[in-house]
């Protein structure tokens, strides 16, 4: 979902996008984990229109993500790479349910205000998500500084 410093346009005939995206996260294999959890990035991105779909790419964590549509799924989290899900930043419980109540299909739901505001609010740490060498200097470990946090 777009929600800082966008933009767009046409390109000949073809539709463009550009801006702060926050792309959504579900756990790797999320039919076995048994859990609503999400977790959240932001990245500059561009999408182009292929076909009838916006499409697009961000690198996370050393991971190419393919990106269509809101949050980067066509509405519904990605699925984040095992390697990938202690580094992404924790979306609040409250926000979580909203984001499955929310009623979007194939876009943002009632939850998009609410997510922006949060994005904007926790833009830095975010952007920073999903990154190995993010935190304090020296921090040879590689983990968020937000993962002793989780369960």
């Amino acid at each position: 979902m777009f929600f800082r410093d966008a933009g767009g346009g046409y390109r000949g005939t073809e539709q463009t996008a550009w801006g702060w995206f926050l792309i959504l996260f579900q756990p790797p294999d999320p039919l076995t984990v048994q859990t609503s959890e999400l977790r959240a990035a932001v990245r500059y991105v561009y999408l182009h229109q292929f076909g009838h779909f916006m499409m697009g790419s961000a690198q996370v964590g050393g991971h190419r993500i393919s990106l269509s549509g809101s949050y980067g799924g066509d509405g519904l989290p990605r699925e984040a790479p095992s390697s990938l899900w202690p580094l992404l930043y924790p979306v609040p419980l409250p926000l979580q349910k909203a984001f499955w109540t929310g009623g979007g299909h194939n876009s943002a739901g009632a939850e998009a205000p609410a997510f922006r505001t949060w994005a904007l609010d926790h833009f830095e740490s975010l952007r920073l998500s999903g990154r190995k060498d993010h935190g304090k200097k020296g921090n040879r470990r590689g983990r968020a500084p937000w993962a002793s946090q989780q369960g």
